[in-house]
Protein backbone atom coordinates (compact mmCIF):
# COMPACT_ATOMS: atom_id res chain seq x y z
CA UNK A 1 0.00 0.00 0.00
CA UNK A 2 1.13 3.44 -0.90
CA UNK A 3 1.91 5.77 1.96
CA UNK A 4 -0.52 8.37 -0.05
CA UNK A 5 -3.53 5.51 -0.06
CA UNK A 6 -3.22 4.94 4.01
CA UNK A 7 -3.28 8.34 5.41
CA UNK A 8 -6.49 8.88 2.70
CA UNK A 9 -8.00 6.16 4.98
CA UNK A 10 -6.51 7.26 7.77
CA UNK A 11 -8.64 10.56 7.30
CA UNK A 12 -11.88 8.96 6.39
CA UNK A 13 -11.74 7.14 9.74
CA UNK A 14 -11.05 10.25 11.75
CA UNK A 15 -13.54 12.22 9.75
CA UNK A 16 -16.02 9.52 10.44
CA UNK A 17 -15.01 9.07 14.30
CA UNK A 18 -15.96 12.73 14.07
CA UNK A 19 -19.35 12.26 12.59
CA UNK A 20 -20.28 9.52 15.01
CA UNK A 21 -19.38 11.32 18.13
CA UNK A 22 -21.12 14.91 16.82
CA UNK A 23 -24.16 12.10 16.40
CA UNK A 24 -23.72 10.77 20.07
CA UNK A 25 -23.52 14.61 21.27
CA UNK A 26 -26.91 15.45 19.84
CA UNK A 27 -28.54 12.18 20.93
CA UNK A 28 -27.58 12.82 24.13
CA UNK A 29 -28.85 16.47 24.44
CA UNK A 30 -31.59 16.05 23.07
CA UNK A 31 -32.29 13.14 25.89
CA UNK A 32 -31.87 15.75 28.19
CA UNK A 33 -33.50 18.65 27.22
CA UNK A 34 -30.78 20.91 29.05
CA UNK A 35 -31.44 25.19 28.57
CA UNK A 36 -27.93 26.16 27.99
CA UNK A 37 -27.85 28.81 25.46
CA UNK A 38 -25.34 27.44 22.68
CA UNK A 39 -25.21 26.24 19.16
CA UNK A 40 -26.05 23.07 19.26
CA UNK A 41 -29.48 24.02 22.02
CA UNK A 42 -30.05 26.56 19.29
CA UNK A 43 -30.02 24.21 16.56
CA UNK A 44 -32.72 21.75 18.61
CA UNK A 45 -34.74 24.75 18.85
CA UNK A 46 -34.84 26.04 15.46
CA UNK A 47 -37.71 25.85 13.38
CA UNK A 48 -38.46 26.49 9.98
CA UNK A 49 -39.96 30.13 10.43
CA UNK A 50 -42.88 29.22 7.00
CA UNK A 51 -43.92 25.36 8.53
CA UNK A 52 -42.78 25.28 11.75
CA UNK A 53 -40.36 22.16 11.18
CA UNK A 54 -37.58 21.14 12.99
CA UNK A 55 -34.52 19.40 12.30
CA UNK A 56 -33.58 15.97 12.45
CA UNK A 57 -31.23 15.05 14.25
CA UNK A 58 -29.35 13.94 11.20
CA UNK A 59 -29.88 17.44 9.88
CA UNK A 60 -28.55 18.92 13.34
CA UNK A 61 -25.15 16.76 13.28
CA UNK A 62 -24.71 17.72 9.96
CA UNK A 63 -24.99 21.46 10.72
CA UNK A 64 -22.79 20.89 13.90
CA UNK A 65 -20.66 19.45 12.09
CA UNK A 66 -19.89 22.12 9.50
CA UNK A 67 -19.58 24.13 12.57
CA UNK A 68 -16.74 22.43 13.88
CA UNK A 69 -15.20 22.07 10.77
CA UNK A 70 -15.19 24.80 8.86
CA UNK A 71 -15.39 27.12 12.13
CA UNK A 72 -12.53 25.79 13.82
CA UNK A 73 -9.80 24.32 11.60
CA UNK A 74 -10.07 26.72 9.17
CA UNK A 75 -9.95 29.54 11.95
CA UNK A 76 -6.78 27.39 13.26
CA UNK A 77 -5.44 27.76 9.66
CA UNK A 78 -6.12 31.70 9.61
CA UNK A 79 -4.08 32.31 12.60
CA UNK A 80 -1.46 30.52 12.09
CA UNK A 81 -0.75 32.19 8.91
CA UNK A 82 -1.41 35.67 10.07
CA UNK A 83 1.57 34.67 12.72
CA UNK A 84 3.58 33.77 10.70
CA UNK A 85 2.76 37.41 8.41
CA UNK A 86 3.30 39.68 10.99
CA UNK A 87 6.87 37.79 12.37
CA UNK A 88 7.82 39.20 9.21
CA UNK A 89 6.46 42.53 9.28
CA UNK A 90 7.34 44.58 12.33
CA UNK A 91 5.02 47.30 11.74
CA UNK A 92 2.41 45.63 11.56
CA UNK A 93 2.74 44.04 15.05
CA UNK A 94 3.61 47.51 16.13
CA UNK A 95 0.37 48.63 15.12
CA UNK A 96 -1.51 45.73 16.25
CA UNK A 97 -0.01 45.68 19.48
CA UNK A 98 -1.13 49.66 19.73
CA UNK A 99 -4.66 49.29 18.65
CA UNK A 100 -5.37 46.14 20.84
CA UNK A 101 -4.17 47.22 23.85
CA UNK A 102 -4.02 45.53 27.53
CA UNK A 103 -7.25 45.26 28.82
CA UNK A 104 -8.95 42.34 29.17
CA UNK A 105 -11.64 41.05 26.10
CA UNK A 106 -14.63 40.97 26.21
CA UNK A 107 -17.71 41.04 23.52
CA UNK A 108 -17.28 45.19 23.05
CA UNK A 109 -13.40 44.94 22.87
CA UNK A 110 -13.62 41.96 19.66
CA UNK A 111 -15.69 45.19 17.12
CA UNK A 112 -12.77 47.35 18.19
CA UNK A 113 -10.20 45.29 16.82
CA UNK A 114 -10.55 46.84 13.36
CA UNK A 115 -6.99 46.59 12.20
CA UNK A 116 -6.26 42.54 13.88
CA UNK A 117 -9.44 41.74 11.57
CA UNK A 118 -7.38 43.46 8.18
CA UNK A 119 -4.64 41.37 9.00
CA UNK A 120 -6.46 38.07 9.48
CA UNK A 121 -8.09 38.72 6.12
CA UNK A 122 -4.96 39.99 4.15
CA UNK A 123 -3.72 35.99 5.61
CA UNK A 124 -6.73 34.68 4.22
CA UNK A 125 -6.06 36.18 1.02
CA UNK A 126 -2.88 35.59 0.61
CA UNK A 127 -3.23 31.67 2.25
CA UNK A 128 -6.96 30.69 1.83
CA UNK A 129 -7.86 28.20 4.59
CA UNK A 130 -10.02 26.23 1.65
CA UNK A 131 -7.97 26.06 -1.63
CA UNK A 132 -10.98 26.17 -3.72
CA UNK A 133 -14.66 26.84 -3.99
CA UNK A 134 -17.27 23.56 -5.79
CA UNK A 135 -20.41 24.41 -7.38
CA UNK A 136 -22.44 22.13 -9.86
CA UNK A 137 -24.24 22.79 -12.51
CA UNK A 138 -27.85 22.63 -12.50
CA UNK A 139 -28.35 22.26 -16.64
CA UNK A 140 -26.10 22.32 -19.37
CA UNK A 141 -24.06 25.58 -19.67
CA UNK A 142 -21.67 28.38 -21.22
CA UNK A 143 -19.22 29.65 -19.53
CA UNK A 144 -17.60 31.94 -21.39
CA UNK A 145 -16.15 30.22 -23.99
CA UNK A 146 -16.54 26.90 -22.17
CA UNK A 147 -19.54 24.31 -22.23
CA UNK A 148 -20.13 22.76 -19.22
CA UNK A 149 -22.39 19.67 -18.75
CA UNK A 150 -24.60 19.37 -15.67
CA UNK A 151 -22.56 16.45 -14.53
CA UNK A 152 -19.35 18.23 -14.00
CA UNK A 153 -18.40 20.43 -11.00
CA UNK A 154 -16.59 23.54 -11.42
CA UNK A 155 -13.97 24.49 -9.25
CA UNK A 156 -12.84 27.85 -8.56
CA UNK A 157 -9.02 28.13 -7.19
CA UNK A 158 -9.32 30.41 -4.23
CA UNK A 159 -5.27 30.91 -4.18
CA UNK A 160 -5.34 32.14 -8.17
CA UNK A 161 -8.30 33.99 -7.57
CA UNK A 162 -6.56 35.89 -4.19
CA UNK A 163 -3.40 36.73 -6.25
CA UNK A 164 -4.93 37.44 -9.22
CA UNK A 165 -3.26 40.68 -10.79
CA UNK A 166 -6.53 42.63 -12.65
CA UNK A 167 -8.19 42.17 -8.85
CA UNK A 168 -5.43 43.48 -6.66
CA UNK A 169 -2.23 45.67 -6.53
CA UNK A 170 1.29 43.97 -5.91
CA UNK A 171 -0.67 40.96 -5.41
CA UNK A 172 1.88 38.70 -3.49
CA UNK A 173 2.93 41.35 -0.74
CA UNK A 174 0.88 41.39 2.79
CA UNK A 175 -0.75 44.53 3.02
CA UNK A 176 -3.99 44.58 5.81
CA UNK A 177 -4.62 48.25 4.41
CA UNK A 178 -6.23 46.49 1.42
CA UNK A 179 -9.30 45.47 3.85
CA UNK A 180 -9.69 49.03 5.44
CA UNK A 181 -13.20 50.01 5.64
CA UNK A 182 -13.28 52.27 2.72
CA UNK A 183 -11.20 50.13 0.33
CA UNK A 184 -13.42 47.22 1.07
CA UNK A 185 -16.89 49.47 0.27
CA UNK A 186 -15.26 50.24 -2.83
CA UNK A 187 -14.96 46.30 -3.64
CA UNK A 188 -17.04 43.41 -4.85
CA UNK A 189 -17.80 41.08 -2.51
CA UNK A 190 -18.74 37.84 -4.54
CA UNK A 191 -20.70 35.41 -3.13
CA UNK A 192 -20.23 36.58 0.29
CA UNK A 193 -23.18 38.85 0.18
CA UNK A 194 -25.72 36.11 -0.63
CA UNK A 195 -28.02 34.27 1.96
CA UNK A 196 -26.05 30.74 1.90
CA UNK A 197 -22.82 32.10 2.37
CA UNK A 198 -20.96 30.13 5.07
CA UNK A 199 -22.04 29.37 7.96
CA UNK A 200 -18.39 30.07 9.58
CA UNK A 201 -18.10 33.48 8.28
CA UNK A 202 -20.19 34.92 11.15
CA UNK A 203 -19.77 31.83 13.78
CA UNK A 204 -15.72 31.54 13.88
CA UNK A 205 -15.26 35.56 13.10
CA UNK A 206 -14.32 36.99 16.46
CA UNK A 207 -12.06 33.67 17.52
CA UNK A 208 -8.76 34.44 15.56
CA UNK A 209 -9.21 38.29 16.23
CA UNK A 210 -9.41 37.48 19.73
CA UNK A 211 -6.04 34.89 19.91
CA UNK A 212 -3.87 37.23 17.70
CA UNK A 213 -4.75 39.96 20.13
CA UNK A 214 -3.88 37.46 23.06
CA UNK A 215 -0.65 36.25 21.41
CA UNK A 216 0.39 39.68 20.10
CA UNK A 217 4.15 39.06 18.78
CA UNK A 218 7.35 40.91 20.37
CA UNK A 219 10.73 41.13 18.83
Amino acid sequence: MRAGTGRFFEARAAAAYLRDEVFKLVAARRARAEGRRDILNLLLSARDPENGRAMTDAEIAANLYSFLVAGHETSAVALGWSLWLLAKDQAAQEEVAEVAGDAAIGPETVEKLAFTRQVILEAMRLFPPDAAIGRQPREDMTLGPHKVSKREPIYVALWRLHRHEKLWDNPNAFDPERFAPEKVKTRHRYWSRLLRRCCAHIASRPSPAIALRSRRISR
